[in-house]
This record gives C-alpha cells, sequence and structure tokens, in this order.
C-alpha cells in the first residue's frame, strides 16, 4: 500500500471521528434512527434470541463495535444471561453519552463504553461470544484490519452480527 492511500485512510478515519462527534449531541432524536438504526438493533436482537435459544440460561458477553449512544446494549441488558456488555465507539463523545446510558439504567454493573478504534480492538482475545456492528463498518477505511480483529476477540463458535445497507 502506498503513501498516499494510507493518508486517504487516516483522513477518513479523521472525518468520521469528527462527524460523530458532532452529531453525537442529538444521535438519539436523529430520524435516521426511525429509518435504518433502529430496524438494525431489532434484527440483531432477533439473531441473538435465536442463538440463544438452543443454549438455554447460558450467559453470553456481547462487544458492539460502532455503538453509538448504546442503543443496542441498552436494550439487550434487560436479558439477565447478557453478562457483559460493552460498546465501542471511534467517537469518545459517542462514548461518552453511551456511558452516561449504561450509568442511567438498570443494569450499569454489566454495561461498559470505550472509546477505540475497531481496527485495534483493546481486549484479550476470546474475550467475546457475539460481536455486533451496525451501520458502521462502512466507515472503516481498512476492513480487512477490523475484521481480524473481530475474529480476534470473539471465542470458538462465536456470532459476528455485521448489518451496514451502505454500498461504500
Amino acid at each position: 500500500m502506498n503513501t498516499t492511500t494510507v493518508d486517504r485512510r487516516d483522513a477518513a478515519k479523521r472525518q468520521a471521528r469528527q462527524q460523530f462527534e458532532r452529531w453525537a449531541l442529538s444521535y438519539d432524536r436523529s430520524w435516521l434512527n426511525e429509518l435504518i438504526f433502529f430496524p438494525c438493533v431489532r434484527a440483531c436482537q432477533e439473531e441473538i434470541l435465536r442463538w440463544q435459544q438452543p443454549r438455554g440460561r447460558a450467559p453470553f458477553a456481547v462487544l458492539d463495535v460502532g455503538c453509538g449512544t448504546g442503543t443496542l446494549l441498552s436494550l439487550l441488558s434487560r436479558d439477565p444471561r447478557a453478562e457483559r456488555l460493552v460498546g465501542l465507539d471511534y467517537s469518545g463523545e459517542m462514548a461518552r453519552r453511551a456511558a452516561a446510558k449504561f450509568a442511567a439504567g438498570d443494569a450499569a454493573g454489566r454495561l461498559t463504553a470505550v472509546q477505540g478504534d475497531a481496527e485495534h480492538l483493546p481486549f484479550h482475545d476470546g474475550s467475546f461470544d457475539i460481536l455486533t456492528c451496525c451501520n458502521s463498518f462502512h466507515h472503516y477505511p481498512h476492513p480487512a484490519a477490523a475484521l481480524a480483529e473481530f475474529r480476534r476477540v470473539l471465542r470458538p463458535g462465536g456470532r459476528l452480527l455485521l448489518l451496514d445497507g451502505f454500498r461504500d
């Protein structure tokens, strides 16, 4: 990969961070939530329920990469089997808003928000049963690196739920 490509990808990451730092202030009130984001959240919930059925009461851990303000994890926290719910977002402001939402809920002890990069996940190998990534993957300029990290942090037999309706 040449220097120009690397510079362009790094610029794309900076631009995405800036965009989401600003958007975090009104994110939960955005019309995109109803049209795009909430349907993906519901699809993830349904898939996790299907995955969980044969497992019975077995606890599980979820990492939501590109978690935004933490809506998916807040909803998943209603399931007592969800023992560890971690949201990671590249935007520090999104992660702060998710942390505030988590702290205000009933399951605050099981919810964590982290500012971080999908290409360099700050978690041990095999830490999660499920990794979700909804409508953020198209922002990742190094998709192969992000996917390698997703695989690394998933436990054997873990499930990746990647939903992204954007062609780019």
